[in-house]
């Protein structure tokens, strides 16, 4: 759907998707919209519409490539227009992508794929170019073929009555012992925190037995990093250890400053991959979305999550930092996780969109906090 502003009126509707649309772009100069195929959900499966395609500034569809693409999570063309950047995933139903192609280049006038960038076991979810167009960007939420999570852990326990006899091989903590094993700093915070919430579960007149596997690690690096690649040769340039999930990359406006966000938010140095600051602290844990304003002197953040199913919503926020030193300058909170965001092209306004179809628009002031 395509939106009047300031009206808020619904002025077209784009028809051709047979289900879900995971990503949209506008060209720079307006005149084509891409729009990304993705899935539903209907009865007990998932009916797919993987597809791009491409609508004219009349609504029109006017060109569909990519049949071959798998839930088409981000798009974005090249600063001229020429190209289409795409990032989809890599657990289609039946196999996984053969080459890990999930970073694809198209030419917009013909929609020929012109490049290939690199290889992913798992699904490329948000993508940029850099402002002049010569390099591209990427990072992956660690989903992989098989639904696991790279670099993951499983955590399997068993519970006794504090006089059973354990079988062999195996040990036992009461739920003070539990705790203070999870706040020792020995463990992966993930893996913690999960502990400290069966802690508070655990049956005083109970021990438990934990039991932490880690699933294969050959593939955790890429989820924890951003990659850079020439888009002319496609050659991998850089790589950034984010050290956690990455679900944001951005260019700063004068490209010469690159934003991650996810399981933390970093700001880098583009041209010698040098980390200059780390934004915020575990409010920053649960980043869906992340950008710089027009002029490069704020950033947004869209955060909000929780560690357990059914357990409540926390630091559900838009927040707005300085680049310089990492300095919030405002917050605004939300009931839900906020997932998408963006800034006008005056810096003025944030519009921010919540997990539950909520949106709003906040100024940008620190008066506003």
């Amino acid at each position: 759907m395509i939106w009047c502003l300031p009206s808020g009126k619904c002025d077209r509707r784009l028809r051709g998707h047979e289900v879900g649309i995971f990503s949209v772009a506008y060209s720079p100069d307006g005149r084509t919209i891409a729009t990304g195929g993705g899935g539903a959900v209907k009865g007990r499966q998932w009916v797919h519409d993987d597809a791009i395609r491409l609508w004219s500034e009349d609504g029109e569809q006017c060109r569909k490539f990519g049949k071959d693409l798998f839930f088409v999570h981000a798009l974005a063309f090249s600063p001229d227009g020429r190209f289409l950047l795409s990032g989809s995933a890599n657990n289609a139903p039946k196999a996984p992508v053969a080459d890990g192609s999930c970073l694809r280049l198209w030419e917009v006038g013909s929609g020929r794929e012109v490049r290939r960038f690199g290889h992913h076991s798992s699904a490329v979810n948000t993508i940029g170019f850099s402002p002049d167009g010569k390099y591209v960007v990427a990072g992956s939420n660690g989903i992989r073929a098989d639904g696991s999570v790279a670099g993951a852990v499983t955590i399997k326990t068993s519970l006794h009555k504090k006089d059973d006899p354990l079988p062999a091989g195996e040990t036992a903590m009461t739920k003070d012992q539990l705790r203070e094993y999870a706040n020792g700093g020995s463990l992966r915070q993930d893996v913690a925190q999960s502990l400290r919430t069966l802690a508070q579960r655990l049956d005083p007149a109970k021990s438990i037995s934990v039991s932490i596997k880690p699933h294969d690690y050959s593939s955790a690096l890429e989820y924890q990093t951003i990659r850079i690649w020439d888009t002319s040769s496609g050659q991998e340039l850089h790589l950034f250890s984010h050290q956690g999930w990455v679900n944001s990359v951005a260019f700063s406006p004068d490209g010469m400053q690159l934003l991650s966000a996810g399981k933390g938010v970093i700001l880098w140095d583009a041209a010698s991959g040098e980390q200059i600051v780390r934004i915020g602290g575990s409010e920053t844990n649960f980043t869906h979305c992340a950008g710089f304003s027009p002029d490069g002197q704020q950033i947004a953040l869209g955060t909000g999550g929780r560690f357990d199913v059914g357990s409540p919503y926390e630091n559900c926020f838009t927040r707005l930092y300085s680049p310089t030193g990492g300095r919030e300058l405002a917050s605004w909170n939300h009931k839900y996780p906020v997932t998408a965001l963006a800034f006008s092209p005056d810096n003025r306004f944030v519009l921010a969109g919540g997990e539950h179809g909520e949106l709003h628009i906040w100024t940008c002031s620190e008066r506003n906090c």
